[in-house]
């Protein structure tokens, strides 16, 4: 009977410790969370903008050749 006192108590240590921190892990998760959106999110409009540049410089390139098929 000895013996069980101190596993219960361990076991009973350990569960209550996973409790106590389990708000802190929760936040820590939203916020680990929310980062890796942003960083989704930036990378997401750094493709965009990208994206654009390149599509007005093949707009440009036409327009610049638009005298040559006039000819």
């Amino acid at each position: 009977a000895q013996k069980i006192g101190p596993a219960f108590q361990e076991s009973f240590n350990a569960l209550f410790t996973s409790f106590r921190d389990l708000p802190g892990r929760i936040a820590g998760a939203i916020t680990e969370g929310a980062g890796r959106l942003m960083e989704a999110g930036a990378a997401l409009m750094d493709s965009l903008w990208r994206g654009i540049r390149s599509k007005f410089d093949e707009l440009l390139a036409w327009v610049r050749d638009i005298p040559q098929r006039i000819k």
